[in-house]
């Protein structure tokens, strides 16, 4: 299955799972799912990109490909990390992480 596929499949169920909370939005150039109005994860160039706390942001890092999310301006952004999708088996703990995250700021 395509990455693509792979992130619609778990924009399906973090929209269907958390109704009230978490919606489909633009931001940064790319699609991103928010809560609170908060942007907590997207996907770009076949890669999940998510806002973690530093300690889920240092793991996840390990993850071989992995990198700071940086704008296609060059900017990186802080807390942002791009995951690849042979990573994909990470992404759905990896985006809840992100959402609670961006709910308790």
């Amino acid at each position: 299955m395509s990455a693509k596929k792979q992130y619609q499949e778990l924009v399906n169920r973090l929209v269907t799972t958390h109704r009230e909370d978490v919606k489909v939005s633009k931001m940064y150039g790319m699609s991103v799912l928010t809560t609170q109005g908060r942007a907590f994860a997207g996907f770009s160039k076949d890669d999940l990109v998510v806002r973690l706390d530093s300690l889920e942001f240092n793991k996840a890092s390990g993850l071989k490909g992995s990198e700071p999310y940086a704008m296609s301006n060059g900017q990186i952004l802080p807390e942002w990390l791009r995951v690849p999708a042979v990573h994909v088996s990470h992404w759905r703990g990896l985006s809840e992480d992100a959402r609670v995250y961006a709910n308790e700021g």
